[in-house]
Parts: C-alpha cells; sequence; structure tokens
C-alpha cells in the first residue's frame, strides 16, 4: 500500500488548500507556513491510502 501525506495550508480550504508532503522541499514549506502565519497553532496532516 503507497502512503501519501499532505498538509492543509493554513486558512485555505480542502479544495485549493492541499500541499503535498512527501519530501524535504515540502517539509520546509509546511515549516515557513507556520512561521508565517503566527495565528495558526494547529496544521492539518492528512494520510491518503492507495493501492500498491
Amino acid at each position: 500500500m503507497n502512503l501519501h501525506y499532505h498538509f492543509l495550508a493554513p486558512g485555505e480550504d480542502l479544495d485549493l488548500g492541499l500541499r503535498p508532503l512527501s519530501n524535504h522541499h515540502n517539509a520546509l514549506s509546511l515549516i515557513r507556513h507556520l512561521l508565517t502565519n503566527s495565528e495558526y497553532r494547529e496544521i492539518e496532516i492528512y494520510i491518503e491510502a492507495g493501492g500498491q
């Protein structure tokens, strides 16, 4: 089973705000969102289970 990880960009909805979380570059993007949006204290992480 393949797993795909995503995070929801702060202040955005599921239609346009999901960002991939699959490598170092994506993890840095998540950290940038957290550091630049100080009013947000939570981040939503989504895990998608796919086929083989």
